[in-house]
């Protein structure tokens, strides 16, 4: 019994967790058709394609970079340390 109450949660957990997913997503894209305009958008997508541009090319660059299991995890700090620091949350 205890399996089965185990799965149903795990399964409920998900399907919650997609559901908000799509209320998120829903919302968002009713306030971006009211408040914003064209050119917020473009914006938007540029950053967004900068953005992914970046981490792809980064991403390679520590595949190919030869890092053993010593220097990954501080190659993963150093990674989260920029993505704080883009968003203010270290200073």
């Amino acid at each position: 019994m205890k399996d089965w109450v185990e799965i149903i949660t795990k399964h409920l957990s998900s399907v919650v967790e997609r559901l908000a997913a799509v209320v998120i997503s829903i919302a968002l894209l009713q306030f971006i058709v009211r408040y914003a305009t064209w050119d917020d958008i473009g914006k938007l997508g540029a950053i967004a394609v900068l953005r992914t541009g970046l981490n792809f090319f980064l991403e390679r660059e520590l595949r190919t970079s030869g890092l053993t299991e010593i220097d990954k995890p501080r190659a993963s700090f150093l990674k989260q340390f920029i993505t704080d620091a883009r968003q203010g949350t270290n200073i």
